[in-house]
Parts: structure tokens; C-alpha cells; sequence
């Protein structure tokens, strides 16, 4: 455990625990932990933290949706996709508050304001570039800890006592972050950590916190080292958005599961000037389409039932009313799908390819799941 970066093994770990105590009611707090952590060993001791060789394998840019989707092209295209619009706003607002307020953090640890007044010496967006990258870096490489899980395994993880209210934080293992993803029955290898240290998975009874990346079976000379990020997508699968804005890449296997459609449905979204006239019950839901699923279907034609009810309007109504909702969202993706696939980006505008063509896919299985509810309401 100790040679691994972490806001629990990071030079400033005390001090970052007196520091940022006031985070604890603030949302999603304690994940913005982990750039404090690597600001700190990267920017502020620099060739002298112990973790300087590890950090230098560290990409130096990342194109994720986060960094490349602010403006331009990007952004266009998910305003057809509603909640991962809605989802990348959010993360892109939670990450400008935290810019400062990991800033005035970093001010105060040891060295730190020492090494900001340089930054700040050499342009305005310099931190902004830093803190980004910090972000990126720690959001697509870390291994998360859930502390309430590995509490209920009578395990503890060796944390500043200022840290008592986090509830889970990422950790940095160096050689381990290399590995991509697969799919858990392809993988070959998995993930294991013992905290106890006492040989549990077959590591080494060590008596101290140990973290192994072990062989899942015989590998190949040459052979890529691959393990699942999430071993629970190969039984459970998760929507590509989600693999988009987590990890840049989508997962193309096959499974109809992959594409989805979410969005907020409102009584006035239905029927539109209607609602404002009083005729209906104020009503509104998150709806997710799941292609091959109906959940969220029924979650749709609920909505309609409660927005009209059956006193003032027939079935044939509300049927016509979802319908159409579901008619809008696929003419809509249809034709931002269109524009993106023949937008030409401008040098300032451009994007990674491969970023383009994942969000692409993502956009063709928001289509796919609204044409499969269509075809189950036989609209």
C-alpha cells in the first residue's frame, strides 16, 4: 500500500486531512481528493517526491469528453443526449469549484504556495491545465476504495484520522494502471488487494496493506495484460455513455444492453401546451431506455397514465402522447447524427478520432434503444 499514490500515502497526507476537513458535506468531495494528492507529488515536489518516476509514465494529455466536449463539436452532439449532457455539465461544474478550492488546499500544504506563485506567475490557465490533467489522470487510472466495504470485511485502510468522513477515495498503482480493459471471462488477469496483509488471495502475508495484479490464467510471451475495470459489466451490462465519459472508450460487443436513452420526462414534455392549461397532473421522471429492456418503458407509459389520466384522456391519447415524445428524441438524435457524421472540425475544433467515433456509436445506440421502445408500443 505504501507504494502507492493515495490521499492516505501522499508526503501531505496529514496536513491534507486537517486541510480539507471542511469538503465533508460538500458532493462527490472526497473523489476530488485524488488530484490534491497528485498535484501535490507532481507539482509541488516534483523530482523530489518519491513517486517522480511513476509520475513521468503519466500521460501528459488526455481527449476525454470532459476536456474536448466544452465547446465545438462535441458539445453540439450531446445536446441530443440529454442526461450525458446533463452528466458532463455537472462534472464539468463540480470540477471548476474544486479547481479552487484544491488551489487554496494546495496553498497551504508544505511547499505549496510557494510553487502556485510560480504557476501563477506563468499564465491564469496554467493551474486550470494542471488541475485538469491531475483530474483526468486520476479519474481514468485510479483503483477506487469503497471504505464502508472493506470495513464490513473487518479490514481497515490506514488513513489520517482527519479523514474519518470519507467514504471512498482512489488509489494510484503504479505498473497496474497500465493494463486495459476486457471483459472479465477474456481478462487475463484481476485485480486483488489485502489490507490485513495476511495472505488472503494468495499475496503475501506481508502483515502490511498489499495491492497484486494476479495472473487469471497462463500468459503468453508478449501478451497484453488485460483485466475488467468493472467486473460486474460482463453479467450486468453498463451503457456505453457511461464507459464514454468515464473512460473515453466504449465497449463493442455485441450486447443490445450497450445502448440507451436517457432523458427527464415531463406531463408538459408529453402533451405540451396542455399542461400549462391545468388539464393535467403535474408529473415528471427520469426515463432510461435500455435496448431489449422494457423497464423503462413501463416507466414511460406510467408517466402518461399519471400526466393523463384516464378521466380526461383515452389510452389511444396517451399511447399517441408517448409516441410522439419518443418520435421527437428520434428525429432529433437522427439528425444531430447526421450533422456530426459529415462536420468537418476546424483545427481549433479538433478532437481525437477515435473520440469522435465512440461518441458516434454511443449516438447510433440512443437511436437503437428509441426505435426498439417504438417497436415495443408498436408506434
Amino acid at each position: 500500500f505504501n507504494q502507492t499514490l493515495s490521499i492516505a500515502t501522499t508526503a501531505a497526507s496529514t496536513a491534507a486531512a486537517a486541510i480539507t476537513s471542511s469538503w465533508s458535506g460538500i458532493e462527490d468531495a472526497d473523489i476530488h481528493l485524488d488530484a490534491v494528492a497528485l498535484l501535490y507529488e507532481a507539482y509541488v515536489l516534483g523530482a523530489r517526491s518519491k513517486w517522480a518516476p511513476y509520475i513521468c509514465t503519466i500521460p501528459k494529455s488526455f481527449d476525454m469528453p470532459f476536456n474536448q466536449f466544452r465547446q465545438g463539436w462535441g458539445a453540439e452532439a450531446l445536446r441530443v443526449l440529454p442526461d450525458v449532457h446533463r452528466l458532463l455539465q455537472k462534472r464539468q461544474q463540480q470540477v471548476a469549484q474544486y479547481e479552487a478550492m484544491t488551489r487554496r488546499a494546495l496553498m497551504k500544504l508544505p511547499g505549496g504556495a510557494a510553487r502556485l506563485e510560480d504557476v501563477r506567475s506563468q499564465s491564469n490557465k496554467a493551474f486550470r491545465r494542471m488541475h485538469d490533467w491531475a483530474y483526468l489522470a486520476a479519474g481514468t487510472r485510479t483503483i477506487s476504495l469503497d471504505l464502508e466495504e472493506t470495513r464490513s470485511h473487518g479490514e481497515q485502510v490506514p488513513l489520517a484520522p482527519g479523514f474519518s468522513w470519507l467514504r471512498e477515495f482512489g488509489v494510484l498503482v503504479p505498473a497496474l494502471d497500465l493494463a486495459n480493459h476486457i471483459g472479465q471471462s477474456s481478462a487475463s488477469a484481476y485485480f486483488a488487494v489485502d489490507f490485513s496483509g495476511s495472505g488472503k488471495h494468495g499475496l503475501p502475508k506481508s502483515g502490511k496493506p498489499f495491492f497484486s495484479l494476479m495472473a487469471a490464467r497462463d500468459i503468453r510471451e508478449g501478451e497484453q495484460i488485460t483485466f475488467a475495470y468493472l467486473p460486474e459489466d460482463d453479467a450486468e451490462p453498463n451503457c456505453n455513455s457511461r464507459w464514454l465519459l468515464e473512460y473515453g472508450f466504449i465497449i463493442q460487443d455485441g450486447k443490445p444492453q450497450r445502448d440507451c436513452f436517457t432523458f427527464t420526462a415531463s406531463a408538459a414534455d408529453l402533451i405540451g401546451g396542455d399542461a400549462a392549461d391545468g388539464q393535467v397532473h403535474e408529473a415528471a421522471a427520469r426515463i432510461q431506455l435500455v435496448h431489449g429492456s422494457t423497464e423503462g418503458l413501463q416507466d414511460l407509459v406510467a408517466l402518461a397514465h399519471q400526466a393523463m389520466p384516464s378521466s380526461q384522456f383515452t389510452e389511444q391519447q396517451q399511447h399517441q402522447a408517448v409516441c410522439g415524445m419518443l418520435q421527437r428524441h428520434a428525429a432529433a438524435v437522427s439528425a444531430q447524427l447526421q450533422r456530426s457524421e459529415d462536420t468537418q472540425e476546424t483545427e481549433g475544433a479538433r478532437i481525437a478520432a477515435y473520440l469522435k467515433k465512440s461518441t458516434l456509436e454511443v449516438m447510433r445506440g440512443a437511436h437503437r434503444a428509441v426505435a426498439d421502445a417504438m417497436g415495443k408500443l408498436e408506434c
